[in-house]
């Protein structure tokens, strides 16, 4: 089972026990509380620059959701977020984990 920790507060990402509580999602989501999460095998790495705070605090809000997801090949928040910003410096990170999924 893995998990990750985002402000101190341990949440599941895999396993029997996939509950995250997304109203106690701070507003202000670090870099490196994203690169400590671990939503796939390998960590979420940054490339092409430093994203902006609205966009960590919606790629927290998104993971956490996947991590609540009802079924394997459910991506929706993912792709989702993807979709929103699409030239998101965590992208090549996030399709690269998707692939291997």
């Amino acid at each position: 089972m893995a998990g990750w920790f985002l402000s101190g507060q341990a949440v599941t990402a895999f396993g029997a026990d996939q509950t995250a509580n997304l109203s106690a999602l701070p507003q202000l989501v670090s870099t490196d509380e994203i690169r400590r999460m671990r939503v796939f095998e390998e960590p979420l790495v940054l490339i092409g620059g430093e994203p902006r705070s609205e966009e960590n605090a919606a790629l927290a809000a998104a993971v956490l959701s996947y991590a609540k997801r009802n079924g394997p090949d459910d991506f929706a928040s993912l792709t989702g977020f993807l979709d929103k910003y699409p030239n998101s410096p965590w992208r090549a990170a996030l399709l690269a984990g998707l692939g291997f999924e």
